[in-house]
């Protein structure tokens, strides 16, 4: 039986849940930027115009949002969306995959223009983002101490730029 896999709303507790069991990966490239994980989490909800947990197997897997990033003029320049995962998302691959593509499809109808920074290191985290479509850049110093950084872009079709 495959598990199953699913969005939902952020509950009490889920931050600090998935900062105890983030993957080794994104606890490092968070602290690359010179952020502790639920220091990350906390600020990344704050900021997000939309938040959502992800359940794989019916364990919290990851938390994800989109943040809106302006120039202070107006409406939004670009988006940017995150996630930080838990070992689940190992565990329950295939699950994570189908959502994956799912929520980008969504995210990409939605937003024309979607842009976020992967740690050169986390190459899993790379390949996952140039299988879902996104142009992966080459990566350039963006951490607290100038850690190497590929800029992601998903650009809609109909984005202007």
């Amino acid at each position: 039986m495959k598990p199953d896999g699913h969005l939902r709303k952020l509950r009490a507790g889920d931050l600090e849940q998935l900062a105890a069991t983030m993957r080794p990966e994104d606890a490092a490239e968070v602290r690359a930027t010179g952020l502790e994980p639920l220091q990350a989490l906390e600020q990344s909800v704050a900021a997000s115009a939309i938040t959502f947990a992800v359940e794989l197997g019916g364990e919290l897997a990851a938390v994800g949002g989109v943040v809106a990033v302006t120039n202070g003029l107006g409406p939004a320049v670009y988006h940017r969306p995150w996630l930080l995962t838990a070992p689940a998302v190992v565990r329950h691959r295939s699950a994570f995959w189908t959502l994956s593509k799912r929520v980008v499809l969504t995210l990409r109808s939605s937003f024309p223009l979607l842009v976020n920074h992967v740690d050169e290191r986390y190459a899993a985290a790379v390949r996952w983002a140039r299988r879902l479509g996104a142009e992966v850049r080459p990566a350039v110093p963006f951490g607290a101490s100038g850690e190497l950084f590929h800029p992601i872009v998903w650009r809609s079709p109909w984005a202007q730029g």
